[in-house]
């Protein structure tokens, strides 16, 4: 019978992992620890593994696996920026992803907390803590309605994104490197980054991480944004540069911003600190900050999402095993 390691197994995905495993006759064998140096040894004897990974496994981990003859490592998230993709290959693995587990969770709360920033969520609770409920221009907010909105990358999230921001009144900008013809009825494409930019209200980022991507979002993209723009990122921490997203509150040029994801997210994310004092100071000020609504990485994090990241996932390691390939390759 097939095995599967699973690494990273949490409580909240074991009911998916049994239905799945039952469905496909695979074992599996959960960890709740990372893929890493330490623990890559639990995969001997696996035919594959599964993994949620943030932090990147060091780069002796793929030699390790590829002596175990694993071939692949089935990520749970989309994200597969942790990844070194070309020692993988090197290794003979494939990296794989779960790119459209729920477009909707993102979408919506893409959606839902640019209203918060836009109705002065955090202000308004701050004086509802004071017990003041007066109504002053400090708590008064605006709408979607009538707004320009920029998507950049509009893809499966993107697109779903956009649908949503057009479905409220809004104009609906897109910037992607592939436009697609099957979105042209709610998405305007802009032909550079700039001009979809420089013409919106709200500007929403929905692309992956990578060399290309990685500080898209600087001090000089964040200033060619419309003056009292709100800036949205549900996508990765890295591709903006929060100390730039900074500068150019601090000048009063945008509105605001909704952020979900930190490039330096790791230490802290996904973990208790209570009573800890946070070191890093960048996101210490990602929380905050008056004119920032944080999340900790929870855009995804549905009912939907988690069974449809572990099914997913756990398809495209079994594709790899029974064929040597798998529609979701990311390497």
């Amino acid at each position: 019978m097939t095995k599967i390691k699973v690494f990273d197994a949490r409580q909240e995905e074991m009911l998916a992992f049994e239905e799945w495993a039952e469905a496909n006759g695979v074992t599996l064998s959960f960890e709740e620890g990372v893929l890493n140096q330490a623990s890559v040894h639990l995969a001997q004897g696996f035919d594959g593994i599964s993994t949620k990974q943030i932090a990147k496994p060091e780069p002796e981990v793929y030699a390790i696996l590829k002596e175990y003859g694993i071939r692949q490592i089935a990520q749970r998230t989309a994200g597969f920026d942790m990844f070194d993709g070309p020692l993988a290959t090197e290794n003979g693995i494939i990296i794989t992803n779960t790119p459209e587990y729920s477009p909707a969770s993102i979408a919506e709360f893409t959606v839902g907390n640019c209203l918060n920033v836009l109705r002065r969520l955090k202000n308004v609770e701050e004086k509802i803590e004071q017990q003041d409920f007066a109504h002053f221009p400090d708590i008064r907010g605006t709408t979607i309605r009538g707004k320009t909105v920029a998507v950049v990358g509009v893809g499966s999230i993107g697109s779903h994104t956009a649908r949503l921001f057009h479905a409220f009144g809004a104009k609906v900008l897109g910037y992607d490197v592939t436009p697609r013809d099957d979105y042209r009825s709610f998405v305007d494409y802009q032909d550079c980054l700039e001009d979809a930019l420089k013409n919106a209200d709200i500007v929403t980022v929905h692309t992956p991480l990578d060399a290309t991507t990685h500080h898209m979002f600087d001090y000089e993209t964040f200033k060619q944004m419309k003056p009292g723009a709100v800036f949205l990122n549900n996508a990765r921490g890295g591709v903006m540069n929060a100390k730039d997203l900074f500068k150019v509150l601090d000048e009063d040029h945008l509105f605001g911003a909704a952020i979900d994801v930190y490039e330096f997210e790791e230490p802290y994310v996904f973990s208790k600190h209570t009573h800890e004092v946070i070191e890093d100071k960048d996101f210490l000020r990602l929380i905050q900050d008056p004119k920032i609504i944080y999340t900790p990485h929870t855009a995804y994090y549905t009912d939907e999402a988690i069974h449809n990241m572990v099914t997913i996932a756990m398809d495209a390691a079994l594709e790899v095993i029974q064929t040597g390939d798998a529609k979701h390759r990311t390497n």
